[in-house]
């Protein structure tokens, strides 16, 4: 960019030199430095209206580039490194100096995604993941397309900005959005979003669907001799216990208070109730351990399921449930 302002300043410079020329080796009383400081004149006015001589970019080039923590880079028609700030440098372990010139698939081949996106012919943004000092790290990339010139493109600017502390809030607050805080599983919201979806590929294609709903036995007494801190062990303790005893496919969520539910696709009743059999067996075969001493538990269950979900609801099993848990 600055390539006219240094040519300006070498041919101001050498103008009244060559004028001298004369004078100075043919003892010539005749001498053209007057002629070469005007064209100097010249040459530095041209710089001046034309080429910004006295621009300052360089300097808000360096403070705007050079100092931010973003990865940039200046990648020209040819896929060299024209430039970069020492940001991206840190990050590769090398220097600047020995960055600019070199080829990018052999300075970033451990940036596959990022070479990957810049075949792209257009301007673009979009989240990628680089690996950094053996680190995953999520960057969001902006692609620009620099300026043509006869005969093609110029560049690309490349500029990266990293957001894995915010996409881990994101999925931190997804997570939680979706989770019961204290026995980590299905909050009762999510439960039914995911299982009104299984329930209905069950109905489309006229599978078995069954249901679970499970009660601690008395758990206000547990509270009551144990205190609140015995009893939320206790629903973790169980919470855990029904996880380990389902498939991967159920989806398993805390109901409500002691209450649990749990969604079985592709499961006949007869199925779901030896589930329910087993739950119910490991919880209630030996005390559950807690900070405050043994605490004896017992769960109640109901099941209610079909061989053929065919049109039946969601409300319509968890009502059958329901009842059948308060029978037990």
């Amino acid at each position: 960019p600055y390539r006219w302002q240094a040519i300006s300043l070498i041919l101001g410079v050498l103008a009244p030199v060559i004028g001298s020329i004369p004078a100075t080796f043919n003892h010539s009383i005749l001498s053209f430095t007057p002629v070469g400081l005007a064209c100097t004149g010249l040459v530095f006015a041209l710089a001046l209206f034309r080429f910004q001589l006295l621009d300052l970019k360089p300097v808000a080039r360096n403070a705007l580039v050079d100092l931010i923590n973003d990865p940039m880079l200046v990648i020209d028609d040819r896929n060299r490194i024209v430039d970069l700030n020492p940001a991206t440098a840190s990050i590769l372990g090398r220097t600047v100096e020995e960055m600019i010139g070199q080829p990018v698939e052999k300075s970033l081949y451990l940036w596959k995604p990022l070479i990957e996106c810049l075949q792209s012919h257009t301007d673009r943004q979009e989240e990628i993941s680089l690996d950094i000092h053996g680190e995953k790290r999520q960057y969001d990339l902006h692609l620009a397309h620099l300026g043509n010139h006869p005969g093609g493109q110029s560049g690309r600017l490349v500029v990266l900005h990293d957001i894995t502390e915010r996409t881990q809030l994101l999925e931190r607050m997804r997570h939680l959005a979706m989770t019961d805080a204290l026995t980590g599983l299905y909050n009762r919201r999510h439960f039914f979003t995911q299982t009104q979806r299984v329930l209905d590929t069950c109905r489309r294609y006229r599978r078995a669907f069954s249901l679970i709903m499970l009660d601690i036995d008395n758990f206000k007494a547990v509270n009551d001799s144990y205190g609140h801190t015995a009893g939320d062990e206790v629903l973790q303790i169980t919470a855990t216990i029904m996880r380990l005893g389902t498939r991967p496919m159920d989806i398993i969520a805390r109901y409500g208070g002691e209450e649990f539910i749990i969604s079985l696709p592709e499961t006949t009743p007869d199925e779901a109730f030896q589930v329910a059999k087993r739950v119910c067996g490991q919880i209630s075969g030996s005390p559950v351990t807690t900070s405050r001493g043994d605490v004896p538990v017992t769960l109640s269950a109901g099941v209610a399921g079909t061989l053929d979900a065919g049109s039946l609801s969601l409300k319509a099993f968890i009502t059958w449930a329901d009842s059948a848990l308060y029978a037990a």
